[in-house]
């Protein structure tokens, strides 16, 4: 019985890893149409199966999920760049028309591009520091999340590098923003890292994929 847990999880490790292969084809992908059969191929799964196993790894179908992430693109595209034309960021992110953007928009945000990006309009941006003033601490064998004080008045610096490509292992999760999912991730990874010896050997990265102020 052992053994077949062991092969189970083993499985289980390999599907999450294809499914995650696939959800970066597919987010690499938005601007066209890439097929079921592209999308599986990346993952190396047959497109038969390939559907049923990545609505169960992500709760949504394949092309619900690349409809999203189209929808989030665009609301993006529509705050970032003000004067970008409606239909322009329609087409840009994937969609056949600016009829067809409208509906799938309203039926996302309850809204219409113009009016999304009309109510968004002056809304104060989040200090660039925020997201990136935790560290990981360890408390009683449990990853937490630990925001320092910021000194008064002091100002964080955000800087844009071009760094040399580097091996990462790492945790990807799912599920709403906030410290609780952000430490669920770096517990898993340090799970893995520590009887590997590799806890405080490099930098602690971490990545946000979506806005929360859209997703």
């Amino acid at each position: 019985m052992r053994g077949m847990k062991t092969a189970n999880e083993a499985t289980g490790l390999d599907y999450r890893q294809r499914i995650c292969r696939a959800m970066n084809f597919i987010s690499a992908n938005l601007g066209r149409d890439p097929s079921l059969e592209e999308i599986a191929a990346a993952a190396n799964f047959s497109p038969f199966h390939f559907h049923r196993i990545f609505t169960a790894a992500t709760g949504e179908t394949v092309f619900g999920f690349l409809r999203r992430l189209r929808l989030e693109w665009a609301a993006n595209r529509l705050l970032a760049n003000p004067r970008d034309d409606v239909t322009a960021v329609a087409l840009d992110c994937g969609f056949s028309s600016s009829q067809n953007f409208a509906k799938a928009f309203r039926a996302r945000f309850g809204t219409t591009p113009t009016a999304f990006r009309r109510s968004k309009r002056g809304t104060k941006p989040r200090n660039a520091g925020e997201a990136a003033s935790f560290f990981v601490g360890q408390d009683a064998g449990r990853v937490k999340l630990v925001s320092p004080q910021p000194e008064r008045n002091s100002k964080m610096k955000a800087e844009v590098k071009e760094m040399p490509a580097w091996h990462v292992a790492y945790a990807r999760k799912m599920g709403p923003y906030g410290k609780a999912t952000a430490e669920a991730a770096f517990g898993e990874l340090m799970r893995w890292a520590g009887p590997r010896g590799l806890t405080g050997q490099g930098p602690m990265l971490g990545m946000y994929w979506d806005n929360p102020e859209v997703t």
